[in-house]
């Protein structure tokens, strides 16, 4: 079931955070998120248990939304639970009056590069020594039809 996450989603969205990256966000950071006015955070939870989440970010005074995390279990892989919560998330970003999705991936994440290549997003940008690890990041972009 895709649905906007809780608070009490919290501890399940950090161990999903823990699990798929190698520099996860604190548990504190999770909690602020879920209640940032600014903010949705949508899971896909199946038996109690998140297998997949999108964070998307809005700023005041743009036409933007960021996908600021998307990460999906490694036993969840492969059933389209990325591209259910990227279009779910693009819906949303409409609804709220942006024109425009932006996201960073890691240049050495080629699964999340091909879900946003499948979703038309096109690399606008390469951000050198982006993380923590010095690793680039790739800027992705899509214009996005008004609601």
């Amino acid at each position: 079931m895709l649905r906007v996450a809780r608070r009490e989603d919290a501890l399940q969205i950090f161990r999903l955070e823990q699990a798929c990256f190698a520099f996860p966000f604190k548990l504190s950071q999770i909690n602020y998120l879920l209640r940032e006015a600014h903010a949705v955070t949508l899971v896909i939870e199946k038996r109690g248990q998140i297998l997949a989440y999108v964070m998307l970010l809005f700023r005041a005074g743009t036409r933007s939304a960021r996908v600021y995390s998307l990460a999906v279990d490694t036993s969840a892989r492969g059933h389209g639970y990325g591209t259910r919560l990227l279009r779910a998330a693009e819906k949303i970003a409409r609804q709220q009056g942006c024109r425009r999705m932006l996201a960073e991936v890691r240049q050495d994440n080629l699964a999340s590069q091909g879900l946003f290549e499948s979703r038309h997003y096109d690399v606008v940008e390469h951000w050198f020594h982006y993380y923590e690890d010095d690793m680039t990041a790739l800027r992705f972009a899509k214009q996005l039809a008004a609601a």
